[in-house]
């Protein structure tokens, strides 16, 4: 197996509320109809595609002309992700902690299926899903894979597609966490890393088939880049670590000159070789982006084996998914579920309209009166914010504290944006 072939890309459906056509995220497949991601791409996204066995990025005004996107694009039909997981695009502390998700697909990937040789690249492939804190100890070689763009970070005026054509991949190697908090001060996302993240540094020395260069030699970088990257750019800027590479940025590279992440890599999976079989440790989260636009290590990433609660429940097949909402006792385990309707719209129980989009949470049973009383409250409290990089873009409208207090009420809800 490649790791091409467990690599998947993200893209929203032409009816989905957005601004440019060429913001994608990454993801892998971990199981016929599931794939790994991150939260903060699929948390505001009202419908989407995911894009498997191919080694070519079509943006999404060509996703109906191309013949394997044409033929062979997935629905997502539900999204998990932790339950504590808020996407707030102002706060990179909120929005980097647990960021990781589950997509389930409308249907399953048959990894024999020949029509993805006829139609895309190759045929998909699912990869094992690491829970096994020693595999992502300092020092352990990986590759990172994306479509994302290979260096610089897009300006906001900028509204070109800077996507690579072509799959890419790059090596790295797992930082030292004590060492990549130093970079990560202002905000400061020190706990967040001990809690939730694997970092990475720049060159590793694993070919893409996990082969190992041993004509590379590798020479640490970050040392020489802190001194320059603290005093050439504005650390008291919210800008100063640029967040999820997510759906609202359009154009992004990784893996070109310099492996790490880039803008449109959220997502992404960071692999490395486990007793020779291929594995996913995390998916892409947060990178840093100096002054001259060009996103610089260490790079973090959201570990499986921090999240694998949730993780192992949603990929056991005896398991409803709707379990896994029910089955963990720790607040940060608990799993929240979205349908994502493609065909028709839910009745709603709670909605909310603003500039002529809808945000409506949907109760899975009946509530209590307390309970409903407990939502309306806090409906009456809903903040507005626009995606943290997106020009222009409509208003977002959530309310992160409804399914706290659906779930505190011992019920399983969904909400649904369309």
């Amino acid at each position: 197996m490649h790791p091409s072939e467990v690599r998947v890309y993200l893209v929203p459906a032409e009816e989905s509320s957005r601004n440019y056509d060429s913001w994608i995220c990454g993801g892998a497949i971990i199981h016929p109809f599931l794939v790994l991601t991150s939260a903060a791409c699929i948390e505001d996204v009202e419908k989407a595609y995911v894009i498997a066995g191919y080694h070519k990025y079509v943006k999404l005004s060509d996703l109906d002309k191309n013949e394997c996107t044409k033929n062979m694009k997935r629905k997502i039909v539900d999204t998990y992700v932790p339950l504590s997981y808020e996407l707030d695009y102002s706060n990179i502390e909120k929005w980097s902690a647990l960021d990781i998700a589950v997509v389930k697909v409308d249907k399953q990937y048959r990894f024999d299926d020949q029509n993805f040789t006829k139609y895309c690249s190759y045929p998909p492939n699912k990869i094992d899903v690491n829970f096994d804190k020693q595999n992502e100890k300092p020092g352990t070689q990986a590759i990172v894979l994306g479509w994302g763009h290979t260096s610089k970070w897009r300006m906001e005026e900028d509204e070109r597609d800077h996507n690579v054509k072509e799959l890419l991949y790059g090596p790295t190697i797992i930082y030292p966490k004590n060492e990549c908090k130093k970079y990560y001060i202002k905000p400061n996302l020190s706990n967040i890393i001990d809690k939730y993240m694997i970092c990475t540094d720049d060159y590793g020395l694993l070919y893409d088939s996990g082969a190992t260069d041993l004509t590379h030699q590798y020479v640490p970088e970050l040392e020489q880049m802190k001194l320059e990257y603290f005093t050439d750019y504005d650390v008291n800027s919210d800008d100063a670590i640029i967040d999820n590479v997510s759906k609202t940025n359009p154009d992004a590279e990784i893996l070109g000159s310099k492996p790490g992440i880039c803008q449109n890599d959220h997502g992404g999976p960071l692999i490395s070789w486990i007793n020779g079989t291929e594995t996913v440790l995390g998916v892409a989260s947060v990178f840093r982006v100096n002054q001259n636009l060009e996103c610089v290590p260490p790079f973090l990433f959201t570990s499986t084996y921090r999240n694998k609660d949730l993780v192992k429940c949603l990929l056991n097949d005896k398991v409803d998914p709707n379990g896994c909402l029910q089955s963990q006792n720790e607040e940060n385990n608990k799993i929240l579920s979205r349908r994502m309707y493609w065909n028709e719209q839910p009745n709603s129980s709670l909605r909310y309209r603003y500039r002529h989009r809808s945000v409506s949470w949907q109760l899975a049973m009946p509530i209590c009166d307390q309970c409903d009383a407990n939502l309306a409250s806090h409906w009456s409290r809903i903040r507005l914010f626009p995606p943290r990089h997106a020009p222009r873009a409509a208003t977002v409208i959530r309310s992160a504290r409804i399914p706290r207090v659906a779930a505190e009420c011992g019920v399983s809800w969904r909400d649904s944006t369309f």
